[in-house]
């Protein structure tokens, strides 16, 4: 998808969605946003890695991106403890990094899941951007 990032210059973004998912882009009242993927250790202590989550959520808001962390939602229907279970949350996060503009590598551990996704988006032409525990300390600047 590196062909999509020289198209995104050539004809805009919100063309560029229409070309590639056929669906027109609506008209918007606001600047448009950056889809921001947020690749976090999640397996373990699940409650407190999604807390963390969250404050890398409020960074990408004060960013102006939007942030997308899809296993927000997978985990309530899912479980992290079965391999299947677990398999399909990071397939379907896969079909959400897709349509992002760029991935976020939250903290300094890479998991298996969090080293898919980031093959995912290299293969897809999709920015990799691996951010340090100590940028969190830009939300209350």
């Amino acid at each position: 998808m590196i062909v999509k990032a020289k198209f995104a210059k050539i004809i805009g973004k919100a063309n560029l969605r229409e070309l590639f998912w056929a669906k027109p882009a609506p008209p918007r009242d606001y600047p448009e946003k950056d889809l921001v993927f947020l690749a976090h250790p999640i397996s373990g202590n699940i409650d407190h890695n999604l807390t963390i989550v969250e404050l890398w959520a409020k960074l990408a808001i004060k960013k102006e991106l939007c942030p997308v962390a899809p296993y927000f939602l997978t985990l309530k229907v899912l479980s992290d403890q079965n391999l299947s279970d677990r398999d399909e949350g990071i397939q379907l996060g896969l079909e959400v990094l897709l349509r992002c503009d760029l991935l976020w590598v939250c903290g300094g551990k890479v998991t298996s899941g969090m080293a898919r996704e980031i093959a995912f988006a290299r293969k897809n032409g999709i920015r990799v951007v691996y951010m340090d525990i100590s940028m969190l300390r830009q939300i209350n600047d």
